[in-house]
């Protein structure tokens, strides 16, 4: 193995975020330390593994759509927030760049993808939605004619019992 594998693969390892490379037909060539943790997998476990197995249900269709384009050179990178499904079953929400490796001729040759997991900031949003749907419940059903007024004394929401007034 020459110096400058070693070295990156050290970067790989100690990336952290999860890497992968990807060879044309979908199929993991490699993959780091921080994506086998993130999916709870073994590093073996996800050698020449289609990728795509290892996306939601309802991300695959749009992903295979990706990867074929960035194959054929329609595109050069892509940028999308994906659903992973770890070996334990539990969805890890990521935001997934994906990149086109290409030779000489400008032929794609391989797949370059970098995965953050975002699953935190998801469930936030998500806990924030039930939150915001809450309110606006318990104030468009409370009964009351009710008014929020901002600081510069514009109404900003009523609900149905002030519109009778």
């Amino acid at each position: 193995m020459s110096r400058e594998q070693i070295q990156f693969d050290e970067i790989l390892n100690f990336a952290g975020a999860g890497v992968f490379v990807l060879d044309t037909w979908n199929r993991l060539l490699r993959t780091n330390s921080a994506l086998c943790s993130r999916l709870q997998y073994d590093p073996g476990e996800l050698q020449n593994k289609e990728a795509l197995e290892l996306l939601h249900p309802n991300d695959v269709s749009a992903a295979k759509e990706v990867i074929s384009e960035l194959v054929k050179g329609q595109r050069q990178q892509y940028r999308q927030t994906i659903r992973y499904i770890r070996k334990d079953g539990y969805i890890l929400w990521s935001d997934l760049s994906l990149s086109a490796v290409k030779n000489q001729k400008g032929e794609c040759r391989a797949l370059v993808g970098i995965v953050i997991d975002v699953t935190a900031r998801k469930e936030a949003e998500e806990k924030l939605r039930r939150s915001q749907e809450k309110y606006r419940s318990v104030f468009e059903k409370s009964g009351s004619a009710s008014i929020i007024i901002e600081e510069d004394m514009t109404i900003s929401m009523s609900n149905a019992e002030f519109e009778k007034l």
